[in-house]
């Protein structure tokens, strides 16, 4: 069996994997073929299956567990899988090839609730409270995003207790940030995700809600807050500068937001979000032995990251 973390170019592959996404193509010559991301548990690779049938179409779907033999090429500096047989494969069951956080999500939810806990403010605590029971089963279980970054089982509370611990260092730093604004902005500030995916139990996003492709995951976190912030009674300005984090925290009208932060807590936020989901990635790529180059990482452009001596 291939664990796709050990596929290098040139190499034979037999395996047993999970379709993460499949899409039917069309090449130069007018034939369709599927475009499939497989993955296991150490990782994820794009597949080609050239020529398909109509029943290969309506067969290899998002979600389902197949065997496969091909081999890997390098194509424009990434891996890619050529498959040359594929079967549906009902031996293995689909949690086994489904890769999540390195820590279970019950302690990630642990780590969530210490800081809670920890917020001075009322309001602030009571609201985070409310909706974290609310979605508690989706938190546990959404990734972070469709194939960005922490894309996994449970990436998004991984991703949200990463940011915790980095925001934990910052206010040592930095003592004069608000730690309840601070907090609740981390916690909230992708909570939009789990209304703008369509993902299942095993966090693989079959698509975006109908909702999460008009309006977008800021938009529906800030919609969210609302809602609960009238409901319990927050005060206006608690309520504007929790929705402000949501809004500003992808910095730039181009990347999506179209207001900058105009507060410390919302500047700070920003940066630990791009600072995990940057590290993220680039650990994910971090296989290659020392005095190699990475393949490009999508998330950042297509930058290559050396791997120094250790």
């Amino acid at each position: 069996m291939s664990a796709i973390s050990a596929l290098a170019s040139g190499q034979a592959v037999q395996g047993t994997y999970i379709i993460r996404n499949a899409t039917v193509r069309t090449d130069r010559q007018g034939r369709d073929y599927l475009e499939l991301t497989l993955s296991d548990q150490t990782g994820e690779i794009s597949a080609r299956l050239w020529e398909c049938t109509t029943e290969q179409k309506e067969t290899f779907v998002t979600g389902k567990v197949v065997g496969l033999t091909g081999r890997v090429q390098e194509w424009q500096g990434q891996r890619q899988l050529i498959v040359e047989r594929i079967w549906l494969d009902d031996t293995v069951p689909p949690a086994q090839l489904i890769k999540g956080p390195p820590v279970a999500p019950e302690i990630l939810w642990q780590d969530v609730f210490s800081r809670v806990e920890q917020i001075a403010d009322g309001q602030i605590r009571g609201l985070l409270s409310v909706i974290l029971d609310d979605f508690r089963e989706q938190f546990l279980k959404w990734p972070a995003a469709k194939g960005m970054h922490h894309a996994i089982r449970g990436g998004l509370i991984y991703h949200v207790v990463t940011m915790l611990k980095l925001a934990d260092r910052m206010l040592e730093v930095y003592p004069f940030l608000n730690r309840d604004l601070l907090y609740a902005g981390v916690i909230l500030h992708d909570i939009g995700k789990i209304l703008e995916m369509d993902a299942d139990d095993l966090g693989i996003v079959r698509d975006y809600t109908t909702e999460g492709k008009m309006l977008g995951h800021i938009v529906q976190g800030i919609r969210l807050v609302d809602r609960y912030a009238v409901r319990l009674g927050l005060d206006e300005e608690t309520n504007m500068l929790l929705q402000h984090m949501i809004l500003s925290h992808h910095y730039n009208p181009e990347w999506g937001s179209p207001k900058p932060p105009m507060n410390p807590e919302a500047e700070i936020l920003h940066h630990l979000d791009m600072i995990d989901a940057r590290m993220y990635a680039i650990n994910e790529v971090l296989s290659k032995r020392n005095g190699e180059f990475t393949e490009p990482i999508r998330s950042m452009e297509g930058r290559r990251m050396y791997v120094a001596a250790r």
